[in-house]
């Protein structure tokens, strides 16, 4: 008997647009089709580029000018 699959939803990026992208685990597995929270940058889910390129660094200049104002 062959087991019938629910087809896989995609997801778009909130700041890019593009299709979210499919995490997978060490056996190839699917494990994350999600993506990632897009906060500072915006309310949603963001793709791994985004998440990357966009949203971590402006995390990491939040933290930096949050130092500075102590």
């Amino acid at each position: 008997m062959v087991e019938k699959r629910e087809p896989l939803k995609t997801h778009k990026c909130c700041i890019c647009k593009e299709t979210i992208d499919i995490q997978t685990n060490s056996k190839g597995e699917i494990a994350w089709t999600a993506g990632h929270n897009a906060l500072p940058i915006k309310n949603g889910r963001c793709c791994t580029l985004c998440n990357d390129s966009v949203v971590i660094p402006q995390r990491i200049a939040n933290i930096y000018a949050r130092k500075e104002g102590e």
